[in-house]
């Protein structure tokens, strides 16, 4: 399956999804050292973004965020990728200084029955095209 999306920050990569169906405050709700995303769960298990594909809502809160979001990448704690509904610029600009891939879909209701699963990501700067090759595709990890 080729999801396809508005692709604002380019790059190639492979990694696991991680569906959080909310909006996240970078400054709030991460630590930038450890890499902990800490939202309330069911279960109280710790969250971590190093290596993940990060699909979620949208960001919120203060313009911080883009530092945050840069200071997750420097620290080698970032996720690898960015899949949102909605896109604004404190996230442009975290992702662009951090080098990680961003991806605007309109829904990601179809990344909830991808949890924890690899998928590949291909972000063509020439196109705006962004694309999400799901495991079991030959694109795919």
């Amino acid at each position: 399956m080729i999801i396809r999306g508005r692709g604002i920050v380019e790059g190639e990569s492979c990694g696991e999804v991680l569906y959080i169906d909310q909006y996240i405050s970078f400054l709030g709700d991460t630590d930038p050292n450890r890499g902990e995303l800490r939202l309330q769960t069911k279960d109280d298990r710790k969250i971590y973004l190093k290596d993940k594909v990060l699909v979620f809502k949208g960001s919120r809160g203060s313009s911080v965020g883009s530092f945050i979001i840069y200071g997750l990448a420097k620290n080698g704690v970032g996720p690898k990728a960015m899949i949102v509904e909605e896109i604004d610029p404190v996230l442009i600009a975290g992702c662009v200084l951090g080098n990680i891939i961003l991806i605007q879909v309109d829904s990601i209701k179809v990344f909830e029955k991808l949890n924890g699963r690899k998928i590949k990501l291909k972000v063509d700067s020439h196109s705006g095209m962004g694309e999400v090759f799901v495991e079991g595709d030959s694109n795919s990890c």
